[in-house]
């Protein structure tokens, strides 16, 4: 598999990963909205917008969320 795949597919698993952890903390109805809206963990970025250029930044703050720590 080349290199563009592998961003690919590891990019789609992390948003997978992402929403799953989101439909838990903030409920089903409320996860498209949670990527669309300014984030002050995101320096007012929507998630959307840092997921683009680092998921993995993303899924990190979710993870700490989902683990209880909301510092």
């Amino acid at each position: 598999m080349n290199m563009a795949k592998q961003i690919y597919y590891h990019r789609q698993r992390r948003r997978h990963q992402c929403d799953t952890l989101l439909e838990a903390i903030v409920g089903p109805n409320l996860v498209a909205h949670w990527w669309q809206t300014p984030n002050q963990a995101f320096d007012l970025n929507t998630p959307e917008s840092v997921f683009d250029t680092n998921p993995d930044q993303v899924y990190n703050y979710l993870m700490q969320h989902a683990a209880g720590d909301y510092s």
